[in-house]
């Protein structure tokens, strides 16, 4: 964030990403899939075999519960605001995935790829866009990232890349189903990390504002 007006960013950036998703959302509505984005899904879909463990186990770092999880942790460092906003993830991941589908309607792979294949419980058909998991693995994501050491973002960040190959991998989504729950999950950490900050700040004393201070 840009020091001094972390507003004016958060605010730009949401706006981009709210206006790249609702883009997205009119370019897949109704089951559109482009020859490319096909390719790219038989390309990610069909590697080996041999991934299967490892991409679900990557994979549960979407799941409902992961932002629980990581709030748990949170807890035990005794970091009360950041395990609640962590906590918030769920039901703002809910709420939003079902607005977003309600307004933007496109089936599971199965559906428009024959050929697709399918791991594990994966469902071959449902609502696909946007994806939860990568909803929930990036909302998380951005929400850690300012209270932890740059070699921990690394690790979370390529922790929600991989989360979201694998979703494709399985069969459970398109390219750009995925792509639209990254965006979603984004605009989920940004508001909630301006949210922390405007009562960050709002609590604050001139004491706390001195060098013990520790702004996002």
């Amino acid at each position: 964030m840009v020091s001094g007006h972390p507003y004016i960013v958060l605010t730009c950036s949401e706006a981009v990403l709210l206006t790249a998703l609702i883009l997205l959302g009119i370019s897949v509505d109704g089951g559109r899939v482009t020859s490319r984005e096909a390719a790219l899904f038989r390309f990610v879909n069909g590697l080996p075999e041999s991934l299967y463990a490892p991409m679900t186990l990557f994979q549960y770092a979407g799941v409902l519960a992961a932002p629980a999880v990581c709030a748990a942790g949170a807890l035990i460092f005794k970091r009360y605001r950041l395990a609640f906003l962590l906590v918030l993830i769920m039901p703002a991941k809910l709420w939003s995935e079902d607005v977003i589908k309600s307004h933007f309607q496109r089936e599971r792979p199965k559906v428009y790829i024959p050929d697709a294949i399918l791991r594990g419980d994966v469902p071959a058909s449902g609502l696909s866009f946007v994806s939860g998991h990568a909803t929930i693995v990036f909302a998380t994501a951005t929400v850690l990232t300012p209270f932890i050491s740059r070699r921990l973002r690394v690790g979370v960040w390529l922790i929600a890349t991989l989360c979201i190959i694998a979703r494709v991998y399985l069969g459970a989504h398109l390219p750009r189903d995925v792509l639209g729950g990254a965006m979603c999950g984004t605009m989920i950490g940004l508001a909630l990390l301006g949210a922390y900050r405007l009562l960050d700040r709002h609590d604050s004393t001139p004491r706390r504002r001195g060098r013990n201070a520790q702004p996002i």
